[in-house]
């Protein structure tokens, strides 16, 4: 059995330029053993800040550590370096941990599909990537695991549950032939699950990763924190920018099912409030 932990990421704009889902699995033994050393780095460096005075911290939140905010917003730029480290080196070394994930940019996406933008941009990409996103895990888990390797999904609870088990069940529906890998979804809270910790670590520098590239943007290294994660032999992690092109053969496509459902009139409303 396996479990696999999902989380978003994206840039603060209202229309995010990058939109980021990435999902991080292994097995429940490796995922016993990572969950117990990362509540230990954890637990000891809480001892060390309330020894000296200073706030705890409840959890690893990428973005505000990176941005020192929440939590850490006392921390220096070493604190926060040394503990991205020590969670990497005390909890990751020694276990087989893979991650996949998609990025796109949402903003784009709604610039060429109207009825994405009217219905909202967030909703499209949480359901296009969880799907895209399965379809990699459908051909990876056999080969990695073995075939009859079975993985539960969790996600973090967020406002589009419904829509990440909707786009589970359309997965499901279409492919039922999956349904023997995939045994269910569902939402938790970072509070009872520490290995969304690692997936929300995970989704943010995926998300800065492929920003860091676009075009207009300041050009930027390679995060240190996403190097000394590459840097273990153990750990595997891969990601796909879902192009413009990509998008409008899903455009024309969608388009197409609706004309012969007779349901062109959803097509032209969308394009009327656009």
């Amino acid at each position: 059995m396996l479990a696999g932990y999902i989380d978003e990421s994206y840039t603060g704009e209202k229309e995010p330029v990058t939109f980021g889902l990435n999902c991080v699995y292994t097995t429940y033994s490796d995922w016993f053993w990572i969950q117990a050393a990362w509540r230990k780095v954890l637990e000891e460096k809480n001892e060390y800040l309330l020894a000296v005075g200073r706030k705890p911290i409840r959890r690893y939140h990428s973005q505000e550590i990176s941005n020192f905010e929440g939590d850490f917003e006392d921390w220096t730029g070493d604190e926060r370096t040394k503990l991205t480290k020590d969670l990497i080196a005390h909890a990751l070394t020694g276990h087989f941990v893979q991650s996949i994930g998609f990025t796109a940019n949402l903003k784009e996406v709604a610039d060429v599909w109207p009825r994405v933008k009217f219905e909202g941009v967030k909703r499209f990409g949480y359901h296009a990537m969880l799907r895209l996103i399965m379809l990699k895990l459908e051909g990876m888990i056999p080969e990695q695991f073995g075939r009859g390797a079975c993985v539960i999904l969790i996600n973090e609870r967020c406002d589009y549950d419904a829509v990440m088990q909707g786009a589970f069940e359309h997965y499901l529906g279409a492919r039922p032939e999956a349904k023997w890998i995939f045994g269910s979804i569902e939402s938790k809270g970072w509070e009872e699950c520490v290995p969304l910790q690692l997936a929300d670590f995970l989704a943010y520098e995926v998300m800065k990763e492929t920003n860091r590239d676009r075009p207009g943007q300041k050009q930027r290294q390679r995060r240190k924190s996403l190097c000394s994660l590459l840097e273990l032999d153990n750990v595997g992690a891969s990601s796909y920018e879902i192009p413009k092109e990509e998008i409008l053969k899903w455009k024309l496509a969608v388009e197409e099912k609706d004309r012969k459902r007779g349901k062109q009139h959803l097509n032209d409303r969308f394009m009327d409030q656009s």
